[in-house]
Parts: C-alpha cells; sequence; structure tokens
C-alpha cells in the first residue's frame, strides 16, 4: 500500500541528481594531484585578493578624504572672500590645527 502511494506521488517527475549521472567515472592522477597540493595556493590567492581589495578601499577612502578636504578649504575661502588662486592674507592666516596665528 505505502509504496503504491510512493509511485503516485513521483509519476511525472525527473530523477533530480541522479539523472545526470556519468556512465563511467574516470580518475586522473594528475588532476588529483593538482586538488591536494593546491589547498596552499588557493588559500594564498584569497590573502592577495582581500589585501588588494583592502589596499583598493583605503586609498580610495584617502581620496575621499581630500576631496572633502578641498572643499572645506573652498568653502573656508568662500567665507572670508577670496576666490580662485588667490591666498589668505597675511594677517588672517592661522594654523588650522590650533587656529592660533603662531603656527605661520
Amino acid at each position: 500500500m505505502r509504496g503504491d502511494r510512493k509511485q503516485l506521488s513521483r509519476r511525472g517527475k525527473t530523477r533530480g541528481k541522479f539523472a545526470a549521472r556519468p556512465e563511467e567515472i574516470v580518475y586522473d592522477a594528475e588532476d588529483h594531484r593538482e586538488f591536494v597540493t593546491g589547498f596552499r595556493r588557493r588559500k594564498d590567492e584569497r590573502r592577495r585578493r582581500a589585501e588588494n581589495e583592502l589596499a583598493e578601499q583605503a586609498r580610495k577612502e584617502r581620496i575621499e578624504k581630500r576631496k572633502e578636504k578641498r572643499q572645506l578649504f573652498k568653502k573656508m575661502r568662500e567665507a572670508r572672500g577670496i576666490h580662485g588662486n588667490e591666498t589668505f592674507p597675511k594677517e588672517s592666516r592661522s594654523c588650522f590645527a590650533c587656529n592660533l596665528l603662531h603656527c605661520i
């Protein structure tokens, strides 16, 4: 009785993962050796790729910080009435770190 229900429920369905099984399995010693000995190489590749991605991300962050700094200085120049390539007047120059005139 149970077997009949099982057959009815499987009617029209494919065999799933068993449908594409190869007729013959071929063992290639060279491929096996490459797989077994390649763990370290593949791990090193992942590490190098991760280092490169981190370095690229850090580079982009530095570029973004420089861009923000340029925009800040541009706003400061505009606020003081300085446009283009003009420099700050000598008396209004101050150290951006401590906002004092002594550092310049």
